[in-house]
């Protein structure tokens, strides 16, 4: 996946299909292009520009890859598995420099759940 360009108005949101090759959660997958919905949005208030995305994969997609993978998870279904992603960039409108930024991954199953939280907090 090459990189993309979005535009749209302050205060709103969009989504789209993409394929997302960068995923934090899974570690030995995290090589491979897979299918989600990303949303993309944006906030401007009190002088502070907000824009949040959220990630959610393809649970087909991830399930095919585990059962490959995983011989003892054959059993998964995909109602079984979440892998999605949230990050957030603050910036000063005034200034346009970045004020903080958070990303958190998530990767569940019934039985485990695996969380990667980064928090920047830039003065």
């Amino acid at each position: 996946m090459g990189g993309y360009t979005l535009t749209f108005s302050l205060n709103s949101s969009t989504t789209q299909d993409a394929m997302v090759k960068d995923v934090n959660a899974l570690g030995e997958f995290g090589d491979t292009e897979m299918p989600a919905v990303i949303t993309t949005k944006s906030k401007q208030s009190n002088g502070n520009l907000i824009i949040a995305t959220e990630t959610i994969y393809d649970k087909e997609f991830i399930l095919n890859l585990i059962k490959k993978k995983y011989e003892n998870l054959k059993k998964l279904t995909a109602t079984d598995i979440f892998l999605g992603e949230k990050t957030e960039a603050k910036f000063n409108t005034n200034t346009n420099w970045i004020i903080s930024h958070m990303s958190v991954s998530l990767f569940k199953t019934n039985d485990m759940r695996v969380i990667n939280e980064t928090y920047v907090l830039f003065n």
